[in-house]
């Protein structure tokens, strides 16, 4: 017998939302920007075995969606599913991970977001933070 993966009891709750069920009503076709991206979550979720790859997850959605998005995001995580996730928005990266993989123009940094926001790195683009 397969074992549950991790959230995916929390993925019937995303699946089933009223955001979600109003979505597969519809098809997928007419929903807001927010509602597809809980349905394609949730989709990710029943394929995954604990592990959800996210690729700019909020791009496009409204600042409202993507605060809701990313405490999804967080809850998830508390409860065992790892999140490998893309984005460019420095803001949100740091707020809302526990490791940053840092990749571009010449530089990489891999360690915890509280190391990483000390870094001589960040430093060089965000001078008002300066390394510790």
């Amino acid at each position: 017998m397969r074992q549950e993966a991790p959230g995916s009891s929390r993925t019937c709750q995303i699946a089933t939302s009223a955001s979600g069920r109003e979505a597969h009503e519809r098809g997928g076709g007419a929903v807001s920007g927010g509602q597809r991206q809980r349905v394609l979550l949730g989709r990710a979720l029943t394929a995954a075995e604990g592990l959800l790859l996210l690729d700019e997850p909020v791009a496009g959605l409204d600042p409202i969606v993507s605060h809701d998005f990313y405490r999804l995001i967080n809850e998830l995580n508390e409860d065992g599913v790892t999140i490998v996730m893309v984005s460019h928005d420095i803001h949100c990266v740091t707020k809302n991970s526990s490791h940053v993989l840092h990749m571009g123009y010449g530089h990489f940094y891999y360690g915890t977001t509280e190391d990483y926001m000390n870094s001589q790195l960040v430093a060089s683009y965000l001078p008002d933070r300066g390394a510790v």
